[in-house]
């Protein structure tokens, strides 16, 4: 396990503050918290991995779906053992992205069959080893911490622990232990909450490589910021006779903005009191995790 912190030496964990002199936690009311756990996450992308690959002594040109040409490009040279200047990349529709074409692996390894090989070389993953051999999302624990007063949260404490792909796939953008895409929606978060703090923890897991996966960052923290604010809606403000009419606030989000018209409903929704609500009574499945939730009409 590794750490840091932004605005101190090394330390035993990562912490970002929207304000440094936010009061201490022991002036807060008393707290409610709770942790949510994301599993590793496949891919499975529309269609499985593939590259052709026709390797000359003196050229390479190469077939593939891929996000990144650039990277592919430099990566399939020093597997050729050649400039990157005679290496040629041919981009044609994904099949599917999501992240998983960032990585230039299969183009590796289909360069590496095609220097064994005298003429053009296609390789193509069956379905089962696109999955076994996947860059898979990160396996996260997010715990969340919330104190309220007078039915409004005047404090939240945020840990995300988990992998660092920023730290493998970009390594200058890795800076004082700080992963910016695994906290990127816990530090922007939209609700107008004056004493706040994000904590990450940097814990990899042993001979698994993780990577971006979809909506990246954001699939972790809102999963968990948006189910916690339900748990709270439902044990907290739902059986309040004053009910609070904004309990999360809005005035971070922009004017007129998309997130605004969100948060704006979001409020509304969760200021009705919850004999008012209509819910779904379904479980609703995401990122692998279920939670039953009153969808407001």
């Amino acid at each position: 396990m590794t750490s840091g912190t932004i605005c101190a030496p090394p330390a035993k964990k990562t912490v970002w503050s929207r304000d440094p002199r936010a009061i201490s936690p022991r002036a807060l009311p008393p707290a409610t918290d709770a942790a949510y756990e994301l599993p590793f996450l496949a891919h499975a992308t529309m269609e499985p991995l593939n590259a052709t690959v026709h390797l000359t002594p003196d050229s390479c040109e190469i077939w593939t779906g891929t996000q990144i040409v650039s990277r592919v490009q430099s990566e399939a040279a020093k597997a050729a053992g050649l400039p990157v200047e005679k290496v040629i990349v041919n981009n044609h529709l994904l099949g599917g992205g999501f992240g998983r074409k960032l990585e230039p692996d299969m183009v590796v390894a289909a360069v590496r069959i095609a220097k064994q090989v005298d003429g053009p070389v296609k390789v193509v993953w069956t379905r089962e080893e696109d999955i076994q051999h996947d860059i898979y999302r990160p396996v996260y624990r997010d715990t969340i911490a919330a104190t309220l007063s007078d039915g409004k949260i005047v404090g939240w404490k945020y840990r995300i622990t988990g992998s660092a792909v920023i730290a493998r796939w970009l390594p200058p953008a890795f800076q004082k232990g700080i992963d910016i895409d695994a906290v990127d929606s816990a530090a922007d978060i939209p609700y107008d909450i004056p004493n706040l703090r994000v904590e990450y923890v940097r814990e990899e897991p042993p001979a698994v490589t993780t990577g971006f996966w979809r909506g990246v960052g954001p699939n972790n923290n809102v999963f968990a910021i948006e189910t916690f604010i339900d748990e709270l809606a439902k044990n907290f403000w739902a059986h309040s006779i004053s009910w609070p009419r904004n309990p999360i606030g809005v005035s971070r989000c922009r004017p007129g903005s998309g997130a605004a018209c969100a948060c704006s409903r979001r409020s509304a929704a969760l200021s009705r009191p919850w004999w008012k609500r209509k819910s779904t009574n379904r479980v609703k499945s995401i990122c692998g995790a279920s939670h039953r939730l009153s969808i407001p009409a």
